[in-house]
C-alpha cells in the first residue's frame, strides 16, 4: 500500500488525474454526506486526509459450468475444434424449413435444382484451411422443447430459464444415413455463400408434392409440410476438422431453381422458391472435456483457480465461466475513515493460451450470482458492466480486460450482505450462446500481470 505522491512528474497521467478527482469528490462528499457510505464527521473534518491507491486486495477466482443454454434462432455453427486445455468442442445444427409464402399448382413448372443456401456470418474459430465433409441428414422426428432442470422453489433459477426454447443440448432423431454428404473447405470471410446441391431424386419428389399439392401442405400453415412430408435437416461434419464456423440462421433457406412457362411470350423463364429456416432451429453443442482437467466438471460445480493452474477459463458455446470473489473488502471499506473513491478490475489471458485462430472473446460482461453458482441477472440492467479486451500489440504484456467497479462496489455497500456479492464474468448473451470463444484469465499471485482489483480511496491519519 503506496501513499499517493504529488511530485511524481513521470508518473502515470491517469494517476494525476485520479488524484484530481478524488480531491474534488472528497470536497463534494464532505459537503453532501451520504450516510448509507460516507460516515463523515466532525472529526473527519478535522484530521489530515491521505488518498491512497493499492492493487493488494485478495480476488478468488474459480471456473464454473453454466447448466444448458438457449439457442433457439442463434447463428448456426458448424464443425469441431479441439483445445488442449477445454477438450474437444462439436457443434452440429437441426432446423425446419417451410415455403415463406402459399405456393400455387403449376404443373408446367420445370425443376431445374434445389440446394441448401448457408450465408456465412462471418465468424469463424481454428483452422479453416482443411477440407471437411458436411453430411446433410433428415430428420425422423419432429424437434420438441426441452424443458431444462428445475430448480427446487427455494433455490435460484438461471436468468436463461425459458419453458418455450431450445438448448446447446437438445437433440433430435434423424436418419443416420444422410440425405448427402458434401466436402467442402469454409470460406468464412467470403461474402459468398456455402451451397449444398440436393440430390435431383430428392428435388423431383419435392417438386411433384408442390404440382399436386391444392395447399394442404404448402400454404401459410406449415405444419402439414412439416408432419406429413419432411420434418427437417440436421447438418453435421463426420471428420475431425478444426475449426468451427457461423453461418446466418436468418438467411438460411432451401432454394428451389425452376422455369416457369410464359404463355404470353411462349417461352420459359428462370425463377426460384425459397423454403426459409422455421423457428424450430438451434445448434447443439457437445464438450469432450476428457483428460483435461475439467473432466468431471458438472453444472453449477466450480473448481478453484488454485487447482487449475492458476488460471480460470470462459468458453462461449461451451458454458464455462469465471466467478470472482472479493473477501473481506466489504467490511475494509465500511470502515468510517474510508472513503471509496474509484475501482477498477483487470482480467489478464493468459499470454500462452492466445493462440493464433483461437480468440478470446472480444467482450466480457458481470452476471450476478451467489453460493448456487447460476447466473441470475445481468448486473447494470439496461447499462451492463462491460469490459472490452484491449491488446498489447508491442510488447504482449498488456493485454487485458479493465472493468468500471465504482458503482457496482457502492451499490454493494448500500446492502445487508456481509462480503460484497459473487460476479459471474462471461460474455454477453449473444456471443455466450452464438460463439464458442474461450480464454483462460490469469491469477496467479506475485505475477503483475495477474487479476487485481485497483482501489482508489481515502482515509485519516489520526
Amino acid at each position: 500500500m503506496n501513499n499517493f505522491s504529488f511530485g511524481m512528474s513521470g508518473a502515470k497521467k491517469w494517476k494525476m488525474a485520479a488524484f484530481v478527482a478524488s480531491i474534488t469528490s472528497v470536497t463534494f462528499l464532505l459537503s453532501c454526506e451520504d450516510t448509507g457510505i460516507l460516515r463523515a464527521d466532525k472529526s473527519f473534518i478535522r484530521s489530515n486526509l491521505k488518498t491512497v491507491f493499492s492493487d493488494t486486495f485478495s480476488i478468488v477466482s474459480s471456473t464454473v459450468q453454466l447448466d444448458s443454454l438457449p439457442s433457439t434462432n442463434s447463428p448456426i455453427l458448424l464443425g469441431s475444434y479441439t483445445d488442449n486445455l477445454l477438450g474437444r468442442v462439436t457443434a452440429s445444427n437441426y432446423f425446419q424449413i417451410g415455403p415463406q409464402r402459399s405456393v400455387l399448382v403449376d404443373t408446367t413448372r420445370i425443376l431445374d435444382s434445389v440446394a441448401l443456401i448457408l450465408p456465412y456470418s462471418k465468424y469463424w474459430y481454428g483452422d479453416t484451411t482443411t477440407v471437411v465433409n458436411v453430411n446433410v441428414h433428415e430428420l425422423t422426428k419432429t424437434p420438441i422443447f426441452r424443458v431444462p432442470y428445475r430448480y427446487p422453489t427455494d433455490d435460484r433459477v438461471s436468468m436463461f430459464y425459458s419453458e418455450n426454447s431450445f438448448y446447446n443440448s437438445n437433440t433430435s432423431d434423424f436418419n443416420p444415413i444422410p440425405i448427402f454428404s458434401k466436402p467442402v473447405l469454409f470460406n468464412p470471410i467470403s461474402r459468398d455463400n456455402l451451397r449444398l446441391k440436393f440430390p435431383t431424386s430428392l428435388g423431383q419428389k419435392w417438386f411433384r408434392w408442390i404440382q399436386k399439392d391444392t395447399l394442404q401442405y404448402f400454404s401459410s400453415n406449415l405444419s402439414g409440410f412439416q408432419t406429413n412430408l419432411f420434418k427437417g435437416i440436421h447438418l453435421a461434419i463426420n471428420s475431425a476438422n478444426a475449426s468451427i464456423v457461423g453461418f446466418r440462421s436468418n438467411r438460411a433457406r432451401v432454394k428451389f431453381y425452376y422455369r416457369a412457362l410464359n404463355l404470353a411470350e411462349a417461352r420459359y423463364d428462370t425463377a426460384s422458391l425459397d423454403f426459409p429456416l422455421t423457428t424450430l432451429a438451434f445448434n447443439n453443442i457437445v464438450n469432450d472435456r476428457s483428460g483435461t482437467q475439467f473432466a468431471n466438471l458438472a453444472p453449477r460445480k466450480e473448481l478453484r483457480s488454485n487447482v487449475t493452474g492458476d488460471n480460470s477459463f470462459i468458453q462461449s458455446g461451451g458454458g464455462l465461466v469465471t466467478k470472482l470473489e472479493f473477501p473481506r473488502l466489504k467490511g475494509f471499506l465500511q470502515n468510517k475513515n474510508i472513503i471509496l473513491l474509484d475501482a477498477i478490475l483487470e482480467l489478464y489471458p493468459n499470454q500462452s493460451a492466445l493462440v493464433d485462430n483461437v480468440r478470446p472473446p472480444r467482450t466480457l460482461q458481470f452476471y450476478a450470482t451467489d453460493a448456487s453458482n447460476v447466473p441470475i441477472f445481468q448486473i447494470g440492467g439496461n447499462s451492463p458492466i462491460l469490459a472490452n479486451i484491449s491488446y498489447d500489440r508491442e510488447y504482449q504484456r498488456e493485454t487485458k480486460y479493465v472493468f468500471p467497479m465504482t458503482n457496482y462496489i457502492n451499490n454493494e455497500l448500500l446492502s445487508t450482505n456481509g462480503e460484497l456479492s459473487p460476479v459471474l464474468v462471461a460474455p454477453p448473451t449473444a456471443a455466450l450462446v452464438g460463439e464458442v470463444n474461450r480464454v483462460a484469465i490469469t491469477s496467479k499471485l506475485g505475477n503483475p500481470n495477474s487479476t487485481k482489483l485497483k482501489i482508489f480511496y481515502s482515509y485519516v491519519t489520526n
